[in-house]
């Protein structure tokens, strides 16, 4: 079951901050962001170290992967900070890989933060398919993919549908990219 908070934490933020920048949210927030060019497969993680929030974003990635970690990692600061705590650093390796409910969660957070709700329905209305909007939007494919889920499940009416039932099969071998 999806903690509520990952879909209303987003909200409030940007509300408050008038920004879904993550990394002008963490700053607001007094987490510390820093780009690491030593790491090798790590993508990002989040830890505390003295009763400080830190991110960690490996460097060489391209700024839209690091926009979409440094969100990633800002769902685990404010939705899994006892983890932290306890003191185990939340490291990235994949993302997008919902195997368990920490990174389902964290995922959930992003796709919320980074994607308009408002916008979202105006494309999909408008009759845009899933990777136009992502382009569109500047998100990795599956990321929106798993917006249209959270959002399918807290609508109080249903979501327009997209210009083809089988946009799916549309997708080529390069779906992971923008």
């Amino acid at each position: 079951m999806l903690d509520k908070r990952a879909l209303s934490l987003p909200e409030k933020l940007i509300s408050r901050f008038h920004t879904r920048d993550p990394f002008a949210l963490a700053r607001e927030l007094g987490i510390t962001v820093m780009l690491r060019h030593n790491f090798q497969r790590q993508k990002g993680a989040f830890c505390i170290i003295d009763r400080c929030g830190f991110i960690f974003i490996n460097g060489n990635l391209s700024d839209e992967l690091q926009r979409l970690i440094c969100a990633h990692e800002l769902g685990h600061a404010l939705l899994h900070r006892e983890i932290a705590l306890s003191g185990r650093a939340l490291l990235e390796f994949e993302l997008l890989n919902v195997t368990d409910q920490c990174e389902y969660e964290a995922n959930a957070f992003a796709a919320a933060l980074l994607l308009d709700e408002r916008e979202l329905r105006d494309r999909l209305t408008a009759g845009e398919d899933v990777q136009a909007i992502a382009r569109a939007m500047n998100v990795h494919v599956d990321l929106l993919l798993l917006r249209l889920e959270t959002l399918k499940h807290q609508a109080a009416r249903p979501l327009p549908r997209t210009s083809s039932r089988r946009f799916l099969s549309a997708i080529g071998d390069n779906a992971g990219s923008l």
